[in-house]
């Protein structure tokens, strides 16, 4: 169909098309339908890679253009999602509408902390601070022999991280989300909301009871000068923030009585979505500053118990994962790193007694239900050599 709106909001350009009125008497007569649909595209643009990105650096060089997932879109009043390739199609009548987009999904909302607006319009020419990007337009549609034109729309992109950052930390949440979902079924995940730019500088949080994830904005590392910390809102940060939910969504807090070294447990889980997520033992590369290299690489040779804070004592439990992961994948190739994610899931709804030793009997259980012990040996080397 063809869609067209008031002149008014010509500056909301998409695909170079200008929204204008056209009268009905110049439409096609005999071409109207009932079901008429408007077709479109959810976009932003988001870091790249898995880097984060320093004041100083080229952001346009850094950044790509990406479709966004279960994006809620509005049009008088009835809520539609965007599909994996951040598409939607609405169904149209003529009359007046509003069309409105934001950052949120069933299960996950995003708010912008900067300037204390909870979400960003689009580039109207005319609009007003922390609204949704909302489009106000009579709708005349018909159909004609020509192919359904598809609209991209785009939030707001200034040239700034503090947008960039936004459309990052969605993206990755709601991939995590659906990664998770894909080696647990069953799962329903918790209601997350997520603030990005915070007046939190090196550090980024998930906040248990509340559901929320906090990711701060670029700022000096305290107690050592002339060094700051990016942005935190990026890739494997956000990933890790957001399998502490997985976590939460199974086993609450604290935790359930008796449960040994939770909070080990937690982090090594947590860095475990993150590496098995993105395909990297690297977590959180550059968070201490420009050069600083991996927060915490799993790919390590610690023990049990560990040592040091909870982030320490939870490397040899992601430490351990990442070894079966990597036998598994040289032995069945990219089947071999489902099963690692599907052992990793399973893991967390079964387990009820800490991060012990035993854990290792859990997954030979898990196996054993599963894939009829057919990954015992791999199970027995990975956890041994980190003595679980």
């Amino acid at each position: 169909p063809a869609i067209y709106g008031l002149a008014g909001y010509e500056g909301c350009l998409v695909d170079d098309v200008s929204f204008k009125k056209i009268p009905l008497d110049n439409l096609s007569s005999g071409n109207n339908r009932e079901g008429n649909l408007f077709y479109g595209t959810i976009a932003a643009w988001m870091l790249a890679d898995l880097k984060p990105y320093f004041s100083g650096e080229n952001l346009a060089s850094s950044v790509k253009h990406q479709p966004l997932r279960d994006i809620e879109v509005e049009y008088s009043e009835n809520l539609f999602y965007t599909d994996v390739n951040g598409a939607f199609s609405l169904p149209l009548s003529e009359g007046r509408g509003t069309f409105s987009y934001s950052y949120e999904s069933p299960y996950f909302k995003l708010i912008f902390a900067d300037d204390g607006f909870s979400h960003r319009p689009c580039v109207l020419g005319e609009f007003e601070w922390g609204s949704i990007c909302s489009l106000l337009f009579d709708v005349f549609v018909y159909y004609d022999d020509e192919p359904p034109m598809n609209y991209t729309f785009d939030f707001l992109f200034r040239n700034k991280i503090e947008d960039v950052s936004a459309a990052t930390a969605y993206y990755h949440a709601l991939e995590t989300q659906h990664w998770l979902q894909e080696g647990d079924e069953s799962w329903t995940p918790l209601s997350i909301e997520a603030f990005v730019n915070e007046d939190i500088s090196c550090n980024a949080i998930y906040i248990p009871l509340e559901d929320d994830l906090a990711f701060g904005k670029e700022g000096p590392r305290q107690g050592f000068p002339n060094t700051v910390c990016p942005n935190t809102a990026y890739s494997t940060v956000i990933t890790h923030e957001y399998g502490h939910s997985f976590v939460d969504s199974y086993l609450g807090w604290p935790g359930p009585e008796g449960f040994v070294d939770f909070r080990g447990y937690h982090e090594g889980i947590a860095d475990t979505v993150s590496a098995f997520s993105l395909g990297t033992s690297c977590i959180a590369l550059d968070f201490l500053g420009r050069g600083s290299g991996c927060l915490r690489d799993i790919q390590i040779n610690y023990i049990y118990p560990g040592k040091g804070d909870a982030h320490e004592r939870g490397q040899v439990l992601s430490s351990a994962f990442w070894d079966l992961r990597t036998l598994l994948i040289a032995r069945q190739g990219s089947e071999g790193a489902e099963v690692a994610q599907r052992f990793l899931t399973e893991l967390v709804k079964r387990n009820r007694i800490g991060f012990v030793p035993e854990i290792r009997d859990i997954l030979h259980e898990i196996d054993a239900d599963l894939y009829n012990g057919e990954h015992s040996q791999s199970i027995n080397l990975a956890f041994s050599a980190h003595g679980l």
